[in-house]
């Protein structure tokens, strides 16, 4: 690559490590936050819900806002401005109607995120399929150092909402802050103007796959950082949110590789069988050296799953519809089937208990069997 290139990865890598730092607020402390804010499992479940609907509607919109318009990094500032201000008016005492709009708000401007910043590197990113990984990593070492840094020199209380609040502000401020060293995208205006929204049944077969990882995997976005402090009395969680991103790194870098050698259809597979292996695992712990080998896995069903999708969706998609086919990836796959987990995790957390939402929902990623054989098929005809 030529040295303005090289500039150019290491530009987005700083914008991801930007982006996953305030992850390292949302993840793991967001159904903390709520917890002390005295809200019962249920209405977490709810609440945490809201925020995962509000992923649907968002991205759909500012997806196809950005296609439209072409100002990436303009919404994302204003998203991320926006995100700022409906978090910091959760922290007021208020009915709980009113605090679902206001988590509903924050989702909706939030989530959209990850898809606007993978968009705009899908536009100026050099051999976007070869350099996603290595940009990628840099997000995850983002998390693993911010996370692990704020648990290890207990700079962030976890029982304090105002400490909560306070660290996400700060991250968020620092994101924006990143967008300043990235070039804009490198696609013209003709380019622009052919977006139909046309997108292909390989696509949505990609998307009930990934619908099927989310929804077993929110019952750990959603609560198993209350899992863990409630039956294991783990307060320095941070360090255990670290653990699973760190372990993502390697996967992340080699995914394109892997692609190459086993294609779509066996890796899909993989992630689908992990975690359904790591929600048992949560399940039938017996100590917490289990759940620390649970967060392995992170590297398969996250980190291999994510790479994976992105590189599914820059091969199957047009560049002109990519901000849509990212934003429904985001929509469907993510926040649809996190507010349907999240909100069933609730009650069967209240009624039941932890471990036997972890069972249920390590059975879940059977059904994405299906669109896999459907894959499968049709790969094998284009062939």
């Amino acid at each position: 690559m030529s040295s303005s290139d090289i500039r150019k990865v290491y530009a987005y890598g700083l914008i991801y490590f930007g982006l996953f730092a305030s992850f390292t607020i949302v993840s793991p402390f967001l159904q903390l936050f709520l917890k002390d804010l005295n809200y019962s499992p249920s209405q977490i479940g709810i609440l945490q819900g809201s925020f995962e609907v509000a992923g649907i509607v968002g991205p759909m919109l500012i997806g196809r806002l950005g296609d439209k318009t072409g100002r990436y990094k303009l919404l994302i500032v204003l998203c991320m401005i926006l995100s700022v201000l409906f978090h910091s008016l959760l922290i007021i005492p208020m009915p709980f109607l009113l605090a679902l709009t206001g988590i509903f708000f924050l989702g909706f401007f939030y989530k959209n995120g990850i898809p606007l910043t993978d968009t705009l590197t899908s536009h100026g990113l050099p051999r976007f399929q070869s350099n996603y990984g290595k940009v990628r990593i840099v997000g995850s070492l983002g998390y693993v150092i911010i996370s692990f840094s704020l648990s290890f020199f207990g700079l962030i209380d976890g029982s304090s909402p105002r400490s909560i609040l306070f660290w996400f502000n700060v991250l968020i401020a620092f994101q924006i802050a990143t967008l300043f060293f990235v070039p804009p995208p490198a696609y013209t205006e003709e380019e622009r103007l052919k977006a139909t929204g046309k997108l292909t049944p390989l696509f949505w077969l990609g998307i009930a796959i990934v619908f099927f990882n989310r929804l077993s995997m929110s019952s750990y976005y959603s609560f198993f950082f209350l899992y863990i402090k409630q039956t294991w009395a783990i307060e320095r969680i941070g360090m255990v949110s670290a653990l699973a991103a760190f372990i993502e790194i390697p996967v992340i870098l080699i995914t394109d590789r892997l692609i190459r050698r086993f294609g779509y259809v066996k890796l899909f597979f993989l992630t689908l069988v992990s975690v359904s292996l790591r929600m048992l695992d949560y399940a039938f712990a017996r100590s917490f050296l289990f759940i620390l080998a649970g967060q392995l896995l992170h590297s398969l069903t996250f980190g291999l799953m994510h790479a994976l999708i992105i590189a599914f969706i820059q091969e199957k998609t047009k560049p002109a519809n990519r901000g849509l086919a990212m934003a429904i990836y985001m929509s469907i796959g993510i926040g649809l089937a996190g507010f349907i987990g999240s909100t069933a995790g609730g009650f069967i957390v209240e009624s039941w208990g932890f471990r036997q939402m972890y069972f249920i929902y390590g059975l879940l990623p059977i059904g994405g069997i299906i669109p896999l054989f459907l894959i499968a098929r049709r790969l094998k005809g284009d062939s």
